[in-house]
């Protein structure tokens, strides 16, 4: 059995499970269904919401953020003052270090999704016009298409929100993945180019989705879930430490 199988096993056998968001969004996308610019918007967000946050503690909080935003009303929240939004934000317990500058560039980030929709006749063609490398790119450096408070692993989540098979390559993941636990590169932490393409390697070799390996990787390490390869890792209660390098 894959190491991924196994360790889904055990995070099963502990009550944890695939993000249902996530799973419904690419099964929507596979079945032929399409986002609007509202769902984008929504999308983008909750993306920015992770920002130096677990989406465990936003996630309890979405039917807030969700009423907070009008029920995701574009043009509502393009004549709303972002000072209400981050406001909102904090008052629901979700802020970030960033939450004042990303609700204050809020409205130019709608205009930017607003001006792809018009250029590509939708953003769910934009979104699946390339490899997500190259729109993770695009949307975190340039010029034309960058989404401010977007680097790559915010993109990521952006994507994955909407259904394109990705992971977000965090803390967690590029630790896991490094050379002195279950990596194959040669840094330690992994270098997210290095995680990125042993998560490729690896959604090849098992048929899991990038989005649910990452899934895998990262409630097995998270704070609030199985927190099993933390910084520090509990080694005696690691069922695959047989195969890891450390």
């Amino acid at each position: 059995m894959h190491y991924l199988f196994t360790l889904r096993n055990f995070l099963n056998e502990k009550g944890f499970s695939y993000d249902e968001s996530l799973a419904k969004a690419t099964e929507f996308r596979e079945n032929g269904g399409q986002f609007t610019l509202r769902d984008h918007v929504k999308a983008m967000v909750y993306s920015l919401l992770t920002n130096h946050r677990k989406w465990v503690q936003i996630e309890e909080h979405i039917p807030e953020i969700n009423k907070l935003f009008f029920n995701w009303d574009v043009e509502k929240i393009k004549q709303t003052p972002g000072e209400y939004f981050a406001e909102g934000i904090k008052n629901a317990k979700c802020g970030n270090i960033s939450t004042n500058q990303q609700m204050s560039n809020l409205s130019s980030n709608i205009e930017v999704l607003e001006n792809i929709q018009k250029e590509y006749g939708s953003l769910d063609k934009f979104v699946s016009s390339d490899e997500p490398a190259v729109i993770k790119d695009l949307l975190s450096n340039s010029p034309k298409y960058k989404i401010k408070g977007f680097g790559e692993r915010l993109a990521a989540e952006y994507l994955r929100n909407v259904g394109i098979d990705d992971a977000k390559s965090d803390v967690h993941l590029t630790r896991f993945l490094g050379a002195d636990r279950m990596g194959t590169g040669k840094n330690s932490p992994a270098t997210i180019q290095e995680a990125n393409e042993q998560i490729e390697a690896l959604s090849k070799e098992t048929g899991l989705k990038k989005w649910q390996i990452d899934q895998i990787i990262w409630q097995f390490c998270a704070t609030g879930y199985a927190e099993v390869c933390t910084a520090k890792p509990n080694c005696l209660a690691c069922p695959i430490k047989q195969v890891c390098n450390k």
